[in-house]
C-alpha cells in the first residue's frame, strides 16, 4: 500500500489519560522510557486485542507461537500504526515523566524458570529504576493495508489496554475512521522514521526504536522538552512537500519513507 497511489480509510484512536513505561532500546539498569509509543509497541497492543477477539492465536502451539501468530496478523493488516503528539485538548503539556523504583524477579527472565523455593525467590529479586510517563489524552493513528481490515481494526482498537511493560495501562475513549485528504501544510505530528532526505526541520527527539515490521530504525518523536527534561510538549516536524490531513488535527507525510 502506498499513500501516494491508494487512498484508504484511516483509524484515529483517542487515548484517555494514561500512565506507561516503554523501555528505550539499549537501556538496562535505569529503564528510560520513550515519550510516545514506538510502532512495535502499538503492534503488540493490537496483537493482544486481536487475540482477545479470537482473531488470532488459536490452536497454534505454545504461547510464543500464539504471540507470533498475532503479531504477524497485525503486520498483515496494518501498513502504519503511529503515535502522535496531537492532544485531544490544546493548551496542555503532552506528558511528564518520573522515576519509580520497582522490585522485579530478574532471575525468572535470566534463567527462564520460576524459583523453586522461597529462599530462591529472594535471590531472584532485584530492584531497578524505571521511568514512567503520565500523558494527557491524545491520538494514535492506524493506516490499514486495505479498507477490508478497517472493521476488525476498529474493534481491536477499543480493546487497547496496555503500552510497554505489565505495569503500564492506557484506555481508549473513542475510535473514528476518516478519509485522508491533501492539505496545504508541510508539518507532521506523528512518529516518523529519521530520514534527512525528507525532514527539513522542527522540534523533535530522535531515538532508536523498532518499526511495524520488527526492524530497528532511528525515529523522530514530535515532542520537545524545552529547558526541562521531565516535561514534554507537542511539536511538529517539517517535511519536504505537503502532508495528508486526517480530520483537522493529525498530519502525516506523503509517500512511504516514514
Amino acid at each position: 500500500m502506498r499513500l501516494g497511489v491508494v487512498a484508504v480509510k484511516v483509524i484515529l484512536v483517542k487515548l484517555s489519560s494514561s500512565q506507561y513505561s516503554i523501555k528505550v532500546l539499549g537501556t538496562y539498569q535505569v529503564a528510560a522510557t520513550y515519550p510516545l509509543a514506538p510502532p512495535s509497541t502499538l503492534v503488540g497492543s493490537l496483537a493482544r486485542s486481536l487475540n482477545l477477539l479470537g482473531l488470532c492465536g488459536s490452536g497454534v502451539g505454545s504461547w510464543r507461537d500464539k504471540v507470533n501468530d498475532c503479531i504477524n496478523k497485525v503486520r498483515n493488516m496494518v501498513w502504519r500504526v503511529r503515535d502522535s503528539s496531537v492532544l485531544a485538548k490544546d493548551g496542555y503539556a503532552l506528558a511528564t515523566k518520573y522515576p519509580v523504583t520497582i522490585r522485579v524477579l530478574r532471575g525468572v527472565l535470566e534463567e527462564d524458570r520460576m524459583p523453586s523455593s522461597k529462599d530462591e525467590a529472594i535471590e531472584f529479586m532485584d530492584a531497578m529504576v524505571r521511568e514512567f510517563i503520565i500523558s494527557h489524552p491524545r491520538f494514535i493513528i492506524i493506516v490499514p493495508r486495505s479498507d477490508d481490515y478497517v472493521k476488525d481494526l476498529v474493534r481491536a482498537s477499543w480493546l487497547i489496554g496496555r503500552f510497554g511493560n505489565s505495569e503500564s495501562y492506557v484506555s481508549v475513549s473513542s475510535v473514528e475512521t476518516f478519509e485522508m485528504h491533501d492539505c496545504s501544510v508541510d508539518e507532521v505530528n506523528v512518529v516518523i522514521k529519521f530520514n534527512p532526505n525528507y525532514i527539513i526541520g522542527g522540534n523533535y527527539i530522535v531515538s532508536k526504536a523498532v518499526d511495524e515490521g520488527g526492524n530497528k530504525e532511528l525515529f523522530v518523536f514530535p515532542v520537545s522538552s524545552h529547558q526541562r527534561g521531565d516535561v514534554y510538549y507537542p511539536s511538529k516536524v517539517r517535511v519536504k512537500g505537503s502532508a495528508y490531513c486526517v480530520g483537522d488535527k493529525v498530519f502525516i507525510p506523503k509517500g512511504d519513507w516514514w
